[in-house]
């Protein structure tokens, strides 16, 4: 397991049989405590160091991560560990991945890496600060009108632009 040391940064190696010990960094001589899972806050995937959970689906979970390589937030989708030894969940996610680095627009999200580190499935992307549609129905109710015609002209610009983007892909 690889974290990132809270007081100077660097990213510490362990075994992962050490999680919740107390050790001392080997560059600035803090002691600080082994997360507990390899996707705890602090732990180290690839170039992302995990922050915080932002949500969990039925496949994967959605982290807060820095990528320290160039030094900005992302959103980082694990693949949750039973589906890592399943080849068509790992081929499906890749492709998602993929599909997403296929589109650049400004309503979609925009991918950045995917990869596997010690079993771990992981994508990168775009990190968008704000809220999700469903807490905003759920904390506000009905929406008006000329917001929710703004809304779904977004979410259509989209789909319109990466139906085409598929279709010339495939055809031309």
């Amino acid at each position: 397991m690889r974290f990132q040391c809270s007081n100077c940064l660097s990213i510490v190696a362990i075994d992962d049989s050490e999680s919740g010990q107390a050790v001392a960094c080997g560059n600035c001589s803090q002691v600080i405590v082994v997360p507990m899972a390899r996707t705890a806050p602090g732990a180290v995937i690839s170039d992302f160091v995990i922050e915080k959970e932002l949500g969990k689906g039925g496949l994967a979970t959605v982290y807060l991560a820095h990528q320290i390589s160039l030094d900005r937030s992302v959103a980082l989708k694990i693949l949750h560990q039973q589906y890592a030894d399943d080849a068509e969940f790992i081929i499906d996610f890749i492709r998602e991945a993929r599909a997403a680095a296929q589109l650049n627009h400004p309503n979609i999200v925009q991918a950045h890496a995917v990869g596997e580190e010690n079993g771990i499935h992981f994508f990168a992307m775009e990190y968008v600060q704000g809220t999700t549609l469903k807490n905003v129905l759920a904390h506000s109710g009905r929406l008006v009108v000329d917001r929710a015609l703004m809304i779904c002209r977004e979410i259509a610009t989209a789909l319109d632009f990466a139906w085409k983007n598929k279709m010339q892909k495939k055809y031309f």
